[in-house]
């Protein structure tokens, strides 16, 4: 997956609305260029929804419109909610994010039990992978336990040290969340993540089962130079339950706008700790940044910190990406369906109509 950056009654914001013709403008322009079959855009901006709409088609084969209530795959940006998560168990007195893992959960290698939670969500553990390969995204086959075992043999490098995206990190996140909890990942998002942020037609899951109000997916990934929509081909792809954590929520333009400004209104967390979760972590006594680039990562969030307008928000599958701008208290989540599509360019150009010269 590509993390690169180029740095419900809605209620319209009337002052804003002189943008919503350039949005539209821009996003159908883009779809063209991409060959991009459906897409969905949501905006809020200082506590409003000031736009959530779908564009293109959510099925090609059926002719089926995307809405601003059809249902995308976020993917890794699933992390965001499991950061928040995180959070909660933090404020909850819980855990706290410097703990070792091996003080909450047992059974685990004596290797992989000095790791803190911070390293998990920051993705700096030195754990070994739960994913064989990083280009199709297949994970280790079989059911939890076997997996473990498996991990468990593979050599570790040391915490702290580097920053590496690693599956088994939110893997080990979401048994956190059960044991702490009793509840399944899914079961505590539902009822203490999206319930509250009046979130309801979040969904868990991949492209097995059917699921009402869902797109269709499609790549242009190994397909030789598509010229047509029609070129492109349909998207299978498969994620374990046990690893909910880290990707498998459909999300709406709806939603996804209830979500921003749940974060943007304090419902979820304080603001202190919504900081706390977006500060970039450090290695080597200095945040870390990604070479050339003003993106580190937090507790389960991207960071973006340029000098003015710093964003902070998830990217997932090459085809969805929300970004949060907590100065300017203005959200933005592109959702397509299209693997591949790089949504993040498309997603700082909006906000840039709607931030104008501020």
């Amino acid at each position: 997956m590509s993390f690169r950056f180029v740095v419900l009654a809605l209620v319209l914001v009337p002052s804003l609305s002189a943008q919503q013709p350039a949005v539209d403008s821009l996003i159908r322009a883009e779809m063209a260029r991409k060959l991009i079959p459906g897409m969905a855009l949501a905006v809020i901006r200082d506590g409003a929804v000031v736009k959530a709409a779908g564009y293109g088609l959510a099925s090609v084969e059926l002719g089926v419109p995307a809405t601003a209530a059809t249902l995308f795959q976020i993917a890794s940006a699933t992390k965001n909610v499991t950061g928040v998560a995180v959070m909660q168990l933090v404020g909850a007195g819980k855990i706290r994010l410097d703990d070792p893992i091996g003080a909450h959960l047992t059974g685990l290698p004596e290797r992989w039990r000095p790791v803190t939670i911070r390293q998990l969500a920051s993705h700096t553990s030195g754990l070994p992978d739960v994913v064989l390969d990083s280009e199709t995204g297949a994970f280790m086959p079989g059911p939890l336990d076997s997996v473990l075992m498996r991990l468990a043999a593979m050599p570790v490098e040391p915490a702290g040290t580097k920053w590496s995206y690693n599956q088994t990190n939110y893997l080990l996140l979401g048994m956190l969340v059960e044991k702490h909890t009793g509840l399944s990942f899914p079961a505590y998002a539902n009822e203490r993540i999206f319930k509250p942020a009046g979130i309801t037609g979040a969904v868990f899951g991949d492209s097995r089962p059917i699921i009402a109000q869902r797109t269709t997916e499609y790549t242009r990934l190994r397909v030789s130079n598509p010229k047509r929509i029609g070129d492109l081909r349909t998207f299978s792809y498969e994620y374990p339950s046990w690893l909910f954590t880290a990707a498998g929520i459909f999300l709406s333009a709806d939603d996804a706008a209830r979500w921003l400004l749940a974060l943007d209104g304090d419902k979820l967390i304080p603001r202190s700790a919504f900081r706390e979760m977006t500060t970039t972590v450090t290695l080597d006594g200095r945040p870390f940044h990604f070479q050339g680039e003003p993106m580190g990562y937090g507790i389960g969030w991207i960071t973006i910190d340029t000098p003015t307008h710093r964003a902070v928000g998830g990217s997932g599958g090459g085809r969805a990406v929300i970004l949060y701008y907590p100065e300017e208290r203005l959200g933005v989540a592109v959702l397509t369906n299209l693997q591949g599509a790089g949504p993040e360019e498309l997603a700082d150009r909006v906000a840039k109509l709607y931030l104008g010269n501020r």
